[in-house]
């Protein structure tokens, strides 16, 4: 990632934390960045499509944390890669994380065609993720080659975008419990079973 783009990302992540994502507009993001109009349409064509690549980004750094947990085992395990996503979903979940106004404001800004086309984009990216963890496993040794790749993909990503809502509409509803509840219960699901 070059500067300018991480510049763009960072500062516009915090121009939305503290004004909220209607306030945040290319003009105050590129008087609070310095970045020139042309710079910044260099990378999106409107703040909702900056909006979504920060989403992308952030499931981009859960996927790193993934990677870099299977390449610290020598022998294939489930845990550990399974705890980097859960690791993620909880940094995401954190009240000073953007994504989740970002997330809330995308999806009431749905009937517009493009948001909904950035939002579709957004979800095929995440299952397409979620699919190649699963198959990872499976190449490996440590998840069953019987289950849906597709179908337990999508799962995933229902139960986590289910997490994330009912923590944006109940805070106190949603602790670190019910995230590390539902990862054990993805690891006991997706598991081989090692007594055979």
């Amino acid at each position: 990632m070059n500067k300018s783009y991480q510049l763009l990302v960072s500062t516009t992540e915090d121009l939305i934390s503290k004004l909220g994502c209607q306030q945040t507009t290319l003009k105050v993001i590129m008087e609070q960045s310095g970045l020139s109009k042309g710079a910044i349409y260099h990378y999106v064509d409107s703040k909702d499509e900056l909006f979504g690549l920060i989403l992308k980004s952030k499931i981009i750094s859960v996927n790193e944390k993934f990677q870099h947990a299977i390449a610290e085992n020598d022998k294939p395990e489930l845990k550990s890669p399974l705890e980097a996503i859960a690791s993620g979903t909880k940094t995401l979940l954190n009240e000073n994380n953007v994504t989740n106004a970002i997330f809330a404001y995308l999806l009431s800004k749905r009937e517009n065609a493009a948001i909904q086309g950035i939002l579709n984009e957004l979800y095929e990216y995440s299952l397409e993720t979620a699919s190649k963890w699963i198959r990872s496993g499976q190449d490996s040794g440590v998840i069953t080659k019987q289950l849906n790749v597709n179908k337990t993909a999508a799962m995933f990503l229902t139960v986590s975008y289910g997490i994330r809502v009912l923590h944006m509409l109940s805070p106190q509803s949603t602790g670190e419990y019910s995230i590390d509840d539902f990862y054990e219960l993805m690891f006991q699901t997706l598991k081989v079973n090692e007594d055979k």
